[in-house]
């Protein structure tokens, strides 16, 4: 960039000359054209668009180049325009002129593939008539702030170490400015902050048979999709299925109807509706076999999950209505495009996946969707900070399902780094079950773990802040005093106030007390703890830091605390080493425990017989039983309930010696019923063989909802016998199998009884969940004296939980005349 120039210095009596006023001329021409070409590239600033406006442009000399009046230029794709800058003298004088007019034109050239500037400085307007191609001036800069200071915009990296090469930020609730958006130089793109996507479609899914699924997407977006039902009405002669949609208590001109044998894919093709839009998709993605199959040998996936599929209703033969939902919108993952090489398809990523088909998708969707924990700051270099995690479930009801969290810094503490788990629904709630975790300091849990190949253990970086790595230094040193020294006969280790036994799901401790017997003051320095339990292959090291001055016949005590889930079940032995100082002389020490401490696995009481609902005033029964996860015997001592904040009462008979592994099952029979929401606390008192006593609470809660819901639709006929339907609706988030039914027809002006007994029920009279049943009940001829009659039906009925429950319901004052 030459634009250097000379800045004239004035003086008092200066006699001012041309060359003088040339020079201040080029002074200003060229710190005009050093900001343009500074800050700017070249390009349109205003302007010049098609019609070849007025405007402004900055030519690669950083120049201003100002068109001041329209221009009128050729028309046609094969003419390219220019805009460039001619000087004009003025005002002749002898052999020279003393003025210089600056014209902006525009030209016209033949249009070529790779366009040439046609002069030195000529800016690119386009070809006629065409918007593409045009050149706009540009800025250069490294950041951009809103006057106010409430947004900033980083362009490139801020130092050499950020990794980051745009950000934009905004200031929080807290008035301090964080990153919403960061693009970094590796290729990673971050939205910090709720992201909300718009113009998402409402849709839903109707399975036709195992190889066909009809997706039906609402064809406005947003909320007002949301708006639109689907109803599928089966039909016999001949058998199809007719497709009716609501916009709204609207009904749609447009239907769709579907033979149940035949082609249905042209049908779908030629369907056309402002409302909705159809897709009809064969053989859709299901769970991939070779997956299926692996989950289920680790426990990821139940056997159930397959009949699932078979047991889903044929819509050939059961009416369906749906709501189209939106799902949470939608995601294109340009990013997971494959190549086109591989017959490239671009991935969707809803918050239910549209391969993901329930019997019911509006009443109860399946709890999948994706979301992402909020980084507090914009990462400005390796190793990665921050937690990212992908969750499951509703707002109210969320579930983290794979958990990463590669931490704040290298320092391979003891928290959790890696989670993986699924999912399990319990009797009041739902929970995370542990598959896998690892942990900062190497530690690795797993429920059940198989390995085919080596199982390694990786060298140790040495790395200061890795307590693994200064356990190792903290080691070396203890074995190097114990070749070289002699063990202290002055100064006594002990380890005390240690547990009899140690839970597993519990925080534990004891006391390491350091007597000074010598004849003066010593220093304890660092002592390394070592916990050895039977069945691990390698002890479990933990150094602990002292630099405490011990006086005459004074002993130090420090508090040695452990983490619930540090140690696994198995028998626990532990050593101490100190070290520290007599003077400028080394000394060392150690106490261990005398007799082992066992680690065991804490009992449970398991609550999943425990309704999660019930109807209200019907007798129900509580069942539960409380399991010894231990390796050894543990006696049941006690075990009372306690009803919405009410006392604790002790269940009879509740005492028992439980071996390994062994379960007391408990039914409380016949509770009265309930009216209200029923909140249960359950505990246990228990006693290991060492009679150390040991507890465990849990809670239920029981809500009060009608399972079945009862529709009355009379055949009437004058004269004859006749009969009604009784449409059973499952309410209920479980199967039902129906028992019994009985019925009685009351003429309803002389409270007299006209028909009464059992109703036949089918042979197989179950009722999905959110499904329902038609019961067609025979009824004899009514007499000429009765008007009006009522109906009343008792049913009784089995639950999958086992639970069974006798319901009555009644249609009163029906028209018989």
């Amino acid at each position: 960039m030459e634009k250097d120039a000379s800045r004239v210095r004035y003086e008092e009596g200066q006699r001012i000359r041309a060359h003088d006023l040339t020079a201040e001329q080029e002074y200003l021409i060229a710190l005009e054209e050093r900001h343009n070409l500074a800050q700017h590239g070249p390009g349109i600033v205003i302007g010049l668009d098609s019609l070849i406006r007025a405007g402004i442009a900055v030519d690669d000399g950083g120049r201003v180049l100002t068109l001041e009046h329209d221009a009128r230029v050729k028309q046609g794709k094969q003419f390219d325009v220019w805009l460039i800058r001619c000087d004009a003298p003025l005002h002749p004088c002898g052999h020279q002129f003393d003025r210089v007019q600056e014209h902006i034109r525009t030209i016209t050239v033949t249009a070529s593939d790779d366009p040439l500037p046609p002069a030195a400085g000529a800016i690119y307007l386009g070809r006629a008539g065409a918007k593409a191609g045009r050149t706009y001036a540009s800025l250069r800069a490294s950041e951009v702030r809103d006057p106010a200071a409430r947004a900033v915009m980083q362009v490139g990296p801020a130092t050499g170490r950020d990794r980051n090469g745009f950000v934009i930020s905004t200031i929080d609730a807290a008035s301090t400015l964080a990153p919403r958006i960061a693009v970094d130089r590796l290729g990673t793109n971050r939205f910090d902050g709720t992201v909300v996507v718009s113009g998402f479609r409402a849709w839903t899914a109707l399975v036709l048979s195992d190889t066909e699924t009809l997706y039906v997407f609402a064809q406005r977006p947003g909320e007002t999709g949301e708006e639109i039902v689907m109803r599928a009405h089966p039909e016999e002669q001949p058998a199809r299925l007719r497709f009716e949609f609501y916009d709204g208590p609207r009904k749609s001109d447009a239907e769709l109807v579907l033979p149940k044998k035949g082609e249905h894919g042209d049908v779908v093709r030629n369907f056309k509706s402002d409302l909705v839009r159809l897709v009809l998709k064969t053989n859709p993605i299901r769970r991939p076999q070779i997956l299926g199959v692996l989950f289920k040998k680790i426990g990821l996936q139940n056997d159930d999950d397959d009949t699932d599929q078979q047991q889903r209703p044929d819509p050939f033969k059961t009416e369906v209505t749906r709501t189209l939902s939106t799902r949470g919108g939608s995601l294109e993952l340009d990013d997971w495009e494959l190549p086109k090489s591989a017959g490239g398809k671009k991935e969707r990523m809803r918050g239910c996946p549209a391969d993901s088909v329930t019997e019911d998708e509006t009443a109860r969707p399946q709890l999948v969707n994706v979301s992402f924990v909020t980084l507090k700051e914009a990462p400005k270099a390796p190793p990665l900070p921050g937690m990212w995690s992908v969750r499951t479930g509703t707002v109210a009801a969320p579930g983290e399902e794979l958990r990463l969290d590669l931490g704040a810094k290298d320092d391979n503490d003891g928290s959790v780094r890696l989670f993986v788990g699924r999912v399990r629904t319990f009797a009041t709630e739902q929970k995370l079950a542990q598959e896998l975790t690892i942990r900062g300091n190497s530690f690795v849990t797993s429920s059940e773990l198989v390995v085919h190949g080596d199982v390694r253990v990786a060298p140790i970086k040495a790395d200061y802040t890795d307590p693994n790595f200064t356990n190792l230094l903290v080691r070396a040193y203890m074995d190097g005093l114990e070749a070289a020294i002699d063990e202290s006969s002055e100064i006594k280790v002990e380890l005390t106030d240690l547990p009899t036994i140690i839970r597993t799901d519990e925080a534990w401790s004891f006391n390491l007390k350091i007597t000074n017997g010598a004849l003066s003051t010593v220093t304890a320095g660092r002592a390394l703890e070592t916990l050895l339990v039977t069945g691990t292959p390698a002890p479990f090291t933990h150094t602990i830091t002292l630099q405490e001055p011990i006086l005459h016949n004074h002993s130090l005590v420090e508090l040695v605390q452990h983490n619930a889930g540090e140690l696994p079940a198995g028998m626990l032995r532990i050593q101490i080493r100190v070290s520290g100082k007599k003077g400028s002389s080394p000394w060392r020490a150690k106490g261990k425990t005398e007799q082992p401490i066992e680690i065991v696995a804490p009992p449970e009481i398991d609550v999943n017989g425990i309704p999660a609902s019930v109807p209200s005033g019907e007798l129900f029964d509580i069942a539960f039983a409380v399991k010894n996860n231990a390796a050894r015997e543990i006696r049941l001592e006690r075990v009372t309930i306690a009803e919405s904040a009410g006392p604790a009462q002790e269940v009879p008979n509740s005492s028992a010696l439980l071996g390994p592994g062994e379960s007391k099952p408990f039914v409380l029979a016949d509770h009265p019923g309930i009216t209200s929401q029923l909140d249960i606390a359950l505990h246990a008192d228990f006693t290991w063989q060492a009679n150390a006593p040991t507890t465990v609470d849990q809670a239920a809660v029981i809500q009060v909802g009608d399972d079945l819901a009862f529709t009355f639709k009379l055949h009437y006929q004058d004269g004859s016998d006749w009969s009604y339907d009784v449409v059973v609706r499952n309410e209920s988030d479980q199967r039902v199998t129906l028992t019994s039914m009985d019925h009685r027809i009351v003429d309803a002006d002389n409270n007299a009884m006209l028909q009464s007994g059992p109703v036949t029920l089918p042979p197989n009279a179950t009722i999905d969940a959110g499904l329902k049943r038609t019961i067609n009940v025979p009824a004899n001829m009514v007499g000429d004296d009765t008007d009006t009659i009522d109906i009343k039906i008792t049913v009784a009925y089995q639950r999958e939980d086992s639970q069974t429950f006798e319901v009555e319901d009644t249609e009163e004052g029906i028209d018989v005349t």
